[in-house]
């Protein structure tokens, strides 16, 4: 007989008789923990509940509590009639209720299980991670419901920005969990209270880290590690960012991304269009990949190759990115230029990227950020520095050697910034260097344009000097 399932439909009678049927099956005997009775009518006055049945017998229930005001969802019961387990009846009813908790905006769904090898396993399997111990008791476990996605914000001095970074994240609407780990690292304005204003106000969304000392100004990867820590401890399946002085603009931002990402396993990231405000003068423009992107009205599926050589579709604030996928990126520590531009690099080797044609966030520019405070010498240095840097350890990969060759202006800068330091030691060095990757993908007819490239690049420096 087929199973078919249900909402609140069961009466006080068929709880109870299917909780007495069930009772021996429980790990712990239910008859001998609580009054079923009692508990069967507490269970049909107060609980929601999705029901399995088999004709006109209820042969599986999962009833759980919902509390609006503190936006929480407690299961207080997980039954099989034992004729029907081992079927995925209780995997399909756990789903029903987390989607009509996630519906009802509860922002945490616990349970309270028994300490059982295979019944952790089973809500394990369900994206349920373990949390604590109940209080006084060696035997039950408290279980939360993990997050699909944890969005990783760092905040220094972002005070002026901060509110339209943190609506961004709350106003989100899904049909699953998300957290926002907020790091404020050591802000010398306000920042840190506009945090704990949200953390009082969503405390189920937004988890912060206070920082005392500042951890970016170390550069020994302490800011890398702490954030890194704190992603894995939500058992998050994806990752988005966003800083504390861009934001987001489209309240289905997270959906659209999960549901896509969820629906092609092949691709290790998503991100989608922005715009860019510049904070000085109040103007506008549009996201740096738009004389590409507004030719793709339904999307953009792109690889290393169009990212590197087409345009850089993957802004951080607009990105959703398999945790999976960043487990499996290089040590951070073994690189002396580590940006993002060496996450996505690593990122897309292992799979496709996607860009959805809406507009989701906004890009600040603004004097006080890091990028912008640079003089453009250290831009271009930086760029430079970062690109080759990738290039040494992956040089194999023609697409990103074409990049590098594209960065001859952005090299110059480089050599020029060597002069004006008087720093000539390596000079010749570096122009050889880059002269040997036009020999590389250019072939034989690349020593030529090298030998050119490089009597200009000494041309234009003596004219500089």
């Amino acid at each position: 007989m087929s199973i078919e399932y249900r909402h609140n439909t069961s009466s006080q009678l068929d709880i109870l008789y299917h909780l007495q049927n069930v009772s021996s099956a429980f790990v712990h005997d239910l008859s001998n923990r609580v009054d079923v009775k009692e508990y069967s009518q507490k269970l049909f006055s107060m609980a929601e509940r999705e029901e399995a049945w088999s004709g006109d017998n209820l042969i599986g229930l999962v009833a759980y509590y919902i509390n609006h005001d503190t936006q929480k969802a407690f299961i207080t019961n997980v039954s099989i009639d034992i004729r029907f387990q081992k079927q995925g009846i209780a995997t399909k009813l756990l789903k029903n209720a987390k989607c009509v908790a996630i519906e009802e905006r509860m922002k945490l769904i616990s349970l309270e299980a028994a300490n059982d090898d295979e019944l952790i396993a089973f809500y394990l399997h369900n994206g349920f991670s373990l949390h604590k111990r109940v209080m006084d008791s060696n035997s039950e476990l408290i279980m939360h419901l993990v997050p699909m996605v944890v969005i990783r914000c760092t905040v220094y001095n972002h005070e002026p920005y901060l509110r339209d970074c943190l609506e961004g994240f709350v106003m989100q609407q899904t049909n699953f969990l998300f957290v926002a780990i907020v790091h404020d690292d050591a802000s010398t304005d306000n920042s840190a209270a506009i945090i704990r204003e949200y953390e009082e106000k969503y405390p189920n969304i937004i988890k912060p880290i206070y920082e005392t000392e500042n951890q970016y100004s170390k550069q020994d990867g302490s800011l890398g590690r702490i954030m890194n820590a704190a992603i894995e401890a939500t058992g998050a399946k994806y990752v988005a960012m966003c800083e504390g002085d861009d934001y987001w603009t489209d309240p289905l931002k997270l959906q659209k991304q999960v549901d896509f990402m969820e629906a092609n396993p092949g691709y290790v990231l998503c991100c989608h269009r922005y715009k860019i405000y510049n904070q000085n003068d109040g103007t506008w423009n549009n996201d740096s990949a738009s004389h590409i992107l507004n030719s793709y009205p339904n999307g953009y599926v792109f690889t290393n190759k169009e990212n590197l050589n087409v345009g850089w579709f993957t802004k951080t604030m607009t990105l959703l990115i398999r945790n999976d996928a960043l487990k499996n990126m290089p040590n951070t520590r073994d690189f002396k230029y580590w940006r993002d531009f060496h996450m996505n690099y690593y990122l897309l080797k292992q799979g496709g990227g996607f860009c959805f044609p809406f507009d989701g966030a906004v890009y600040r520019r603004h004097d006080g950020s890091v990028h912008s405070s640079k003089s453009l010498m250290d831009k271009n240095k930086m760029a430079y520095c970062v690109a080759r840097e990738v290039w040494d350890r992956n040089m194999e990969d023609k697409d990103l050697l074409r990049l590098i060759i594209t960065l001859h202006p952005t090299f110059l800068e480089y050599l020029r910034y060597k002069i004006e330091r008087n720093n000539f030691k390596n000079l010749f060095k570096e122009i050889l260097y880059f002269s040997r990757m036009d020999v590389k993908i250019n072939g034989i007819k690349g020593v030529v344009f090298s030998i050119r490239k490089m009597l200009l690049s000494l041309f234009r420096l003596l004219k500089l000097k």
